[in-house]
């Protein structure tokens, strides 16, 4: 099972009772920590309150619900913890992430998990921030490859046409150096500088972006997804633990 820090309340959950009676391995990293049941309860004025009613547990009593403190400061300090996560080094290293002794459960195999804060996956993930890939992390974090590959797919329908199925697109289409040249040129308008050596280290990745991007776009998920996964280094870890286990 994959997770990271976006997988939340009933995914996680799942994620949980998996690792807790041994029957399958958690890859990635630290999920969000939600295990909360909340009742909606409808107002007299239209609005609702949502209250909250219990909270999951996993088979071994662990409860992944994050400390939540009151008022505003709890209230920011929750939902800003992925930035915290990512400034103390958690989203690099497994050892960043401290956990009480006090929320430890041992699973029926003997295995040593925690609870106050989310899953910790049994393989540990590290997100890819390199400075190699600079300027495609740039690019991908503030949405340009998404905007670049919507405008170009809106602009090339009838040619793209001629991919009917997630094969053909797969094995067919390929970015050219110069659709990679004006996305360059693109990102440029958008005030991104890098240097020619970044650009030159990024383009292969870019590439695979975009033309996963352009999958979507023309055949939904089913074209994405087999492209994108060449640079996904948790599928990647997940396909190379299943083929030796």
């Amino acid at each position: 099972i994959l997770i990271d820090g976006g997988s939340a309340s009933a995914s996680e959950i799942v994620a949980g009772a998996i690792q807790d009676n041994d029957i399958g391995t958690i890859i990635g990293r630290r999920s969000f920590g939600k295990g909360l049941v909340q009742e909606q309860m409808n107002l007299p004025d239209g609005s609702a309150l949502r209250l909250t009613v219990a909270r999951y547990y996993t088979p071994t009593g662990r409860c992944i619900q994050r400390p939540y403190k009151e008022g505003e400061e709890g209230f920011d300090e929750y939902y800003g913890e992925q930035f915290h996560r990512l400034f103390n080094g958690e989203l690099q290293s497994a050892d960043s992430i401290k956990f009480a002794d006090s929320l430890k459960y041992v699973t029926p195999g003997g295995k040593v998990v925690y609870g106050g804060g989310g899953i910790m996956p049994d393989i540990f993930i590290p997100m890819i921030t390199d400075s190699i890939h600079s300027f495609y992390n740039l690019l991908a974090n503030k949405g340009l490859i998404f905007q670049f590959a919507f405008d170009y797919t809106d602009a090339n329908r009838a040619k793209l046409a001629k991919y009917d199925n997630a094969k053909a697109f797969e094995e067919g289409f390929e970015m050219s150096n110069r659709e990679y040249a004006d996305l360059v040129a693109y990102a440029e308008d958008k005030g991104i500088e890098a240097t020619s050596e970044e650009i030159r280290v990024s383009k292969d990745k870019i590439k695979i972006l975009f033309k996963a991007f352009v999958g979507r776009n023309i055949l939904d998920e089913k074209g994405f997804y087999p492209i994108y996964h060449k640079i996904d280094t948790t599928f990647k870890r997940a396909v190379y633990e299943l083929s030796i286990n």
